[in-house]
């Protein structure tokens, strides 16, 4: 019996051309003839765009632009006037050229132009996305003249095999080339002694970064054209023997050596399977018919609140950062959303839905075909941001029975399809993509990120059109209460509305195993409420005042306060209260609270002295905002029934216990921290206090 092949890994990196001094050990690096590889084999491919004949859409505000910082902005290369640029590899002498692929939107090209290393300008043709490499081949329209050798076989990889990895990176108006050796790293857990990785430099996993990020227009210009860096760690190194021989090319931080899962050697990649243009443009209209029945525009319709929209840009702002933290948007009456239809009569929405949405719903409507049909909602999950949907009255007609496929390979090219509402139907966006690396994440667990960063809701599929994936939101415990922490104070809008951009990849073994028991894996707290239900707000019965440095003094509370920083000072105690059955009492002093799923106690602080969690009185109005009759936002004149400590219980969820430690200035002793004697179980105000604007 043959055993198994061992697998070992080249892990490609560029280091600065001021690498370290070559030990006894090492043989001096072929510095002439790399550079002279450099000139010959190098090529800057240009990408002229054109502007797209669909609408460009603010894609959800600053989720948007978090998703456009991590791939190409099209949109900036038009404004600014000047080509896309990346860096390609002359492959042989009938003009082949390999560049990473970054997923180009095909309606934004106008014309490809090739700057040989003589600076000749030549145009190009897309020929073939490779199935074994996270690269494209391009074709000239005219022959190229390969000065020096074809690429030669590699040596055998092992702990003395020496190779290099050349690359080309812009520097402000240069293109300089950078080379570093590969080095012997091997597998820390294994017993046998094979390299399982080779990598460039002496600094470990850290040197793994390329200097091209260095090379973006200085260490900010990544922000400046959300895609530089991006479209940096997509070009292609070539590998050399100790000679200076190219031996192959390779996209990346890591590939296979002895390409069982990726070809990096350059006959292989000349010679590897893809998918030419023509093709891939067929396969996405396939895909379009085979998945347009499958997919349904679903309308949920909301209870609205009595409050008003935003009266001016600032209360508009934090309204929205409300909505990304996980909070209620009040005043929004509709939401259209797509669904997937898993069975006869039901839809899986892979869409997050907050506690606060899904208790407002007062009817959904799916639109199958020229029919409206009933619908309700059913729950949400756990694990995952999705919600099932099921018909009322009649069926769907095509549904996906969700089959359990195998996890793609790496770099293995799929289709993502972005299902989106449209004119009252559903509009497919389909483009191509690929996983190319593992990240660590929630729970620890290692989660493939893609190439190419989707929208929440995208599909995966392969390329004989199997669903293998969706791409949502993962969801934590304790979110509601963090997202809350969050939004609380402005300066932690940003990120907070940037975080809801994120999404993870979630394979179809995982999601089949939750919707064959969906039951099981709802989130309790997560449901549709009648409007008495939706309007009961958990208490524990209190009013309260927030500390003062001065107050914390005079109570002699500074120590435990920091001067009077957290703590709310208790002034009224309800009957028949959970506070009241705690014990507490008028001047007692709330410190902390520990919750479930949260790792330390929260420190109360109502820290509101203003409208929407900020105190605007310091500031002063531009002239310029004063003439267009903007306003700072102003407190209403009652007193909010949804304060700080009532959404905080709200966040933390109904039916939870909590337990509380609070201080007794007023008492003859020294003041002394003390805890509730039992814990306080989260539950919503009576009928008769409903009203109160107590906490």
């Amino acid at each position: 019996m043959r055993a198994p092949r061992r697998r070992t890994w080249i892990m490609a990196a560029i280091v600065s051309m001021a690498a370290a001094p070559a030990t006894a050990e090492e043989k001096p690096a072929p510095h002439e003839a790399l550079l002279r590889l450099a000139r010959q084999r190098f090529v800057r491919v240009e990408y002229q765009l054109k502007p797209s004949e669909e609408p460009v859409e603010d894609e959800e505000g600053i989720a948007g632009f978090y998703r456009q910082m991590q791939g190409v902005n099209y949109q900036y290369y038009l404004d600014e006037k000047m080509p896309l640029e990346i860096v390609g590899v002359l492959l042989d002498a009938k003009g082949t050229v390999m560049i990473g692929d970054f997923a180009l939107d095909e309606k934004h090209l106008d014309r490809i132009e090739v700057v040989l290393p003589d600076g000749q300008r030549v145009a190009a043709k897309r020929h073939k996305l490779l199935h074994r490499a996270p690269a494209e081949l391009l074709r000239l329209d005219e022959p190229a003249r390969l000065p020096g050798e074809p690429f030669v076989v590699p040596p055998e990889i092992t702990a003395d095999t020496c190779l290099y990895a050349v690359a080309l990176g812009r520097h402000e108006d240069r293109w300089l080339a950078s080379w570093a050796p590969l080095r012997p790293a091997f597998d820390y857990a294994a017993k046998a002694a094979d390299p399982l990785y080779l990598l460039a430099g002496r600094g470990g996993w850290d040197t793994a970064v390329s200097v091209l990020t260095a090379m973006s227009d200085g260490p900010f210009g990544f922000v400046k054209t959300t895609g530089e860096l991006f479209l940096a760690a997509r070009s292609p190194l070539i590998l050399t023997n100790e000679k200076g021989d190219p031996v192959g090319c390779v996209i990346g931080a890591g590939v296979d050596a002895h390409q069982v899962d990726e070809d990096w050697q350059g006959q292989s990649l000349l010679d590897g399977a893809g998918i030419t243009a023509a093709e891939l443009s067929d396969l996405k209209k396939r895909c379009e018919q085979q998945w347009g029945p499958r997919v349904f525009r679903c309308l949920l319709q909301f209870r609205t609140k009595a409050r008003g929209r935003p009266s001016d840009p600032f209360s508009a702002m934090f309204e929205m950062q409300r909505a990304f933290g996980g909070a209620d948007a009040g005043s929004q009456k509709e939401w259209s959303v797509v669904g997937l239809a898993v069975g006869p009569r039901r839809l899986f929405v892979p869409r997050s839905i907050t506690r606060q949405r899904a208790a407002r719903i007062e009817g959904i409507q799916v639109t199958a075909g020229d029919q409206k049909r009933p619908a309700r909602f059913v729950g949400a999950f756990k694990q995952f941001g999705g919600f099932l949907l099921e018909l009322t009255e009649g069926q769907l007609p095509d549904f996906e029975l969700w089959s359990e496929q195998p996890v793609p390979k790496r770099n293995a090219l799929l289709l993502a399809v972005e299902a989106e509402p449209k004119l009252g139907g559903v509009k497919l966006t389909v483009k191509h993509n690929r996983w190319i690396s593992r990240q660590r994440g929630y729970e620890a667990r290692h989660y493939e990120q893609l190439m190419q960063p989707v929208k929440p809701g995208t599909l995966l599929l392969t390329p004989n059109l199997q669903l293998t994936g969706v791409m949502m939101r993962q969801r934590k415990e304790g979110e509601e209460l963090k997202a809350y922490e969050k939004t609380s104070s402005p300066s932690s809008a940003f990120m907070a509305m940037a975080s809801g951009a994120e999404s993870t990849l979630f394979w179809s073994s995982a999601v089949r195993g939750v919707l064959s028991e969906p039951t099981a894996h709802f989130d309790k707290q997560i449901r549709q409420m009648t409007k008495e239900e939706q309007e009961r707000r958990a208490w524990l019965g209190v009013e309260f005042a927030r500390l003062s440095a001065d107050l914390a003094k005079q109570l002699k509370v500074e120590k435990p306060t920091r001067d009077g920083q957290i703590g709310l000072l208790v002034n009224y105690v309800y009957d028949a209260s959970p506070a009241k059955k705690l014990g507490l009492k008028v001047g007692d002093i709330l410190l902390k609270m520990k919750v479930p799923h949260r790792p330390g106690p929260i420190k109360l602080s109502a820290g509101e002295t203003g409208y929407m969690g900020f105190d605007w009185s310091g500031f002063e109005m531009p002239e310029e905002y004063q003439a267009m009759g903007v306003e700072f936002p102003t407190a209403p004149p009652w007193k909010p029934r949804g304060n700080y400590l009532t959404k905080m219980l709200d966040a933390v969820g109904q039916g939870e216990k909590v337990d509380s430690s609070r201080i007794c200035p007023t008492a003859r002793r020294p003041p002394r921290l003390s805890s509730s004697s039992r814990r306080l179980r989260i539950s919503t105000a009576p009928r008769s206090t409903r009203t109160s604007r107590s906490a």
